[in-house]
């Protein structure tokens, strides 16, 4: 669809970057909106396997956020998802 509606629009995906943005929740998974599981949240492989998927997608980046008020928990995730997840995608 999107291919379609930048041809339309006589532009290129060259000239789009897809950006994807998850919320970390390693070791829980949180319910998006359609009671799925949210990408970005669950185990280790559910996250590694989410990552792998939006590239898969198409997605050229993600960031990466975490929803929570304690830095020290939000270090934590960020430095899981560095060491354990990162190298594996």
């Amino acid at each position: 669809m999107l291919e379609q509606l930048t041809a339309e629009a006589g532009r290129q995906m060259q000239d789009f970057s897809l950006v994807y943005k998850a919320f970390l929740s390693i070791g829980e998974a949180k319910r998006g909106p359609f009671d799925a599981r949210e990408p970005g949240t669950g185990s280790l492989v559910e996250i590694t396997d989410d990552i792998k998927r939006l590239f898969d997608l198409g997605f050229q980046k993600i960031i990466v956020r975490y929803r929570g008020n304690s830095a020290a928990d939000q270090m934590r995730q960020i430095d899981r998802f560095v060491g354990e997840i990162v190298p594996k995608v």
